[in-house]
C-alpha cells in the first residue's frame, strides 16, 4: 500500500485530516490513533493520518489471519484468508486514506479474537475482556453495534452461557464497561455545555448529546430506508461488489468454507450472525457509499474463504493419497498466487502515492492569494473539508472564512478588510449567498485574466487574476453582458478592491466582486 506524503482527500477524509490534532466528535478512537501516528511519523499530518489507516489495515489482516488459524488449524489457509482481505478493492482503498473503516475491521477482528479466547475458558473475567474490547470499538464507529447479535448468540450457545450472560453480576459488569466506553464521547458533552446557549437541563443535555453523537435525525431517514422497488436490484449490486473484492474463485472458497463448518455449529452461528447483520444493514442503508458498509461482511467472507482453503487442503490427500504431498504443495502455491494476482490487478486502480490532484486543485483556487487578501471560501461540503486542511495545515497565511459563517455581519467584514487594505475574494457559492441575503448591495464582475492559461485534462480550475482598479463605478457581468450599476457606498469605497470568484468544479467562469 502506497501513501502520498502530500495528499489529502476532498470528502470526509479531508475533514478527518483537518482535525488531526483535535479530539474527534464522531470517531475519537480513530482520531487518537491518527494523532499518535502523525506525531510519531512527523511531517505533514495528511501523510501521518493516512499512514495510521494503512497500519490499522495491516493489523486487521494480521488479526484475521490469527482468527482463521484458530478456526482452521492451518497456517496456509489462514494466510490465504488474510491475503484475500488485503487485496480486496474496497478494503484497500480505505486503508490509504484518512477513514475509520480499516480501524473498524481491526477492532471487529479483535472482538472475534477475544470471543475465541473466552471460549477456551468460559469465565466471567474473560467475558469482561470481550465486553471491554467491544466497548472500546464504539469509539471508532457506531456500526460496532452490528456485532452485538454475534456476541450474544455465541456466548449464549455455549454450555452454561445463558446463565453466565444474563446473571446480575454479568449485566452489571456489562453496564459499567459500556459506561466507560461511552466516556470516549465526553468531548461532545463538554462542547455542548460550552455553547453560548447550552441545554438548560440535564435531560436536555442528554438528548442533545444523543442527537449529536448518533446523528439520529438523518439516520432515521436512511437505516432500512431503501425503497422496495430497488431492493431486488441491490442483489446484483452486491454480487458485483463481492466479485470485485474476491473474484469468483474467492466466493467459491467462501461457500466451500460455509459448508465445511456444518458440523461446528457454534462457529457457524458466530460467522453467519457476524455476516448477516452487517449485510442486511448495508443492503438496506440508503446512502451513496454503500460499498464501505459492506466491509464488515466482507471480512467474514474472507474468514469463510480461509475455512474453504482448509477444507480443500484436507480433501486433497483423500482424493490423491499417493500424491498427497505434491497436491497439497500445488494447492498451497495456488491459494497464495491467487490473492497475489488480484493485488497486482487491483494496484493500478488504487495506487495513490503520486496523486496530488486535491492539493493542486485547491492551490489553483487560492493561487496568488496572500496575507493581504481575504477569501470567502464557501464550496460544497466535500471541497470544504479539503479547504479546511489546506488552510490550516499547508497555508496558514491564507485568510479564509465563509460567507455562511459570517452572513449576518458580512457587509462589515468586507468593509473592514477593504479599509485595512485587503482584497476580498469569494467563490460562486459565496456570491449566491451574498446576493440572497443582501440583494444588490454587492456588484459582481467577471474576472479578467491577464494571461491565458491552459487547463489540464483533470478539469483543474484556471487560477484567477485580479483586475486593476477601475473608476468609481461598478460593472456587473453576467453571461457576457455588462451592465453599469449605480454606486453604493454602504460598505466601502468602490474602485479600490474586488472579490474574485475562483472557478469551482461545476463552473467554467471565474468571477469577481467589486465593492
Amino acid at each position: 500500500m502506497s501513501l502520498g506524503r502530500h495528499r489529502t482527500e476532498l470528502s470526509v477524509a479531508g475533514a478527518i485530516v483537518a482535525l488531526a490534532f483535535v479530539l474527534a466528535v464522531r470517531a475519537p478512537g480513530y482520531f487518537a490513533v491518527g494523532n499518535l501516528v502523525s506525531r510519531l511519523a512527523g511531517g505533514e499530518p495528511a501523510f501521518g493520518v493516512n499512514l495510521a489507516s494503512a497500519i490499522c489495515g495491516a493489523l486487521a489482516c494480521g488479526v484475521l489471519t490469527w482468527v482463521a488459524a484458530e478456526l482452521t488449524s492451518s497456517l496456509v489457509a489462514a494466510t490465504a484468508g488474510g491475503l484475500l482481505l488485503a487485496s480486496s478493492y474496497t478494503f484497500w482503498t480505505q486503508c490509504i486514506i484518512a477513514e475509520v473503516y480499516a480501524l473498524h475491521l481491526l477492532m471487529m477482528g479483535l472482538v472475534l479474537t477475544a470471543l475465541l479466547w473466552w471460549d477456551r475458558d468460559r469465565t466471567r473475567a474473560r467475558l469482561a475482556v470481550v465486553f471491554a474490547v467491544y466497548a472500546l470499538s464504539f469509539g471508532n464507529h457506531l456500526m460496532t453495534v452490528l456485532m452485538a447479535p454475534a456476541i450474544i448468540l455465541f456466548v449464549a450457545s455455549a454450555p452454561g452461557g445463558v446463565r453466565l450472560l444474563f446473571s446480575p453480576r454479568t449485566i452489571g459488569l456489562a453496564l459499567a464497561i459500556a459506561a466507560a466506553g461511552a466516556c470516549q464521547y465526553v468531548w461532545n458533552a463538554s462542547y455542548l455545555w460550552a455553547l453560548p446557549d447550552p441545554p438548560a437541563t440535564a435531560l436536555a443535555l442528554g438528548r442533545a448529546f444523543w442527537f449529536d453523537v448518533t446523528k439520529s435525525d438523518w439516520r432515521e431517514t436512511m437505516v432500512m430506508a431503501v425503497h422496495h422497488s430497488v431492493l431486488m436490484r441491490r442483489s446484483s449490486m452486491y454480487l458485483f461488489d463481492l466479485t470485485q473484492q474476491f473474484g469468483t474463485a474467492g466466493i467459491a472458497l467462501a461457500l466451500l468454507g460455509l459448508v465445511s463448518l456444518g458440523r461446528r455449529r457454534r462457529v457457524l452461528l458466530l460467522l453467519l450472525s457476524a455476516w448477516v447483520v452487517p449485510f442486511v444493514f448495508a443492503y438496506t442503508y440508503n446512502v451513496g457509499d454503500t460499498h464501505v458498509f459492506f466491509l464488515p461482511s466482507h471480512q467474514i467472507v474472507a474468514l469463510l474463504a480461509a475455512c474453504g482453503v482448509a477444507a480443500l487442503l484436507a480433501l486433497a490427500p483423500r482424493a490423491w493419497p499417493s500424491r498427497a504431498a505434491g497436491v497439497v504443495a500445488v494447492l498451497s502455491a495456488l491459494v497464495f498466487a491467487y490473492p497475489g494476482w488480484r493485488a497486482w490487478d487491483t494496484w493500478p486502480a488504487v495506487d495513490r502515492h503520486a496523486d496530488r490532484r486535491p492539493v493542486d486543485w485547491l492551490s489553483a483556487v487560492a493561487v496568488n492569494l496572500g496575507p493581504r487578501d481575504l477569501l470567502l471560501g464557501d464550496v460544497n461540503w466535500q471541497l470544504e473539508n479539503g479547504f479546511d486542511y489546506y488552510q490550516r495545515r499547508l497555508h496558514p497565511e491564507l485568510n479564509l472564512t465563509r460567507a455562511t459563517d459570517t452572513i449576518l455581519t458580512l457587509p462589515f467584514l468586507v468593509r473592514d478588510n477593504i479599509a485595512d487594505g485587503r482584497v476580498v475574494y469569494a467563490t460562486p457559492i459565496a456570491r449566491k449567498l451574498a446576493r440572497a441575503a443582501y440583494g444588490d448591495l454587492f456588484a459582481f464582475e467577471r474576472v479578467i485574466e491577464r494571461e491565458q492559461q491552459r487547463g489540464d485534462h483533470a478539469g483543474r480550475p484556471k487560477p484567477p487574476r485580479r483586475l486593476l482598479p477601475d473608476p468609481p463605478r461598478m460593472l456587473e457581468c453576467e453571461g457576457g453582458k455588462a451592465h453599469q450599476q449605480a454606486h453604493r457606498d454602504d460598505v466601502g469605497h468602490p474602485g479600490q478592491h474586488q472579490l474574485s470568484f475562483p472557478r469551482d468544479l461545476s463552473s467554467r467562469s471565474a468571477r469577481i466582486l467589486r465593492i
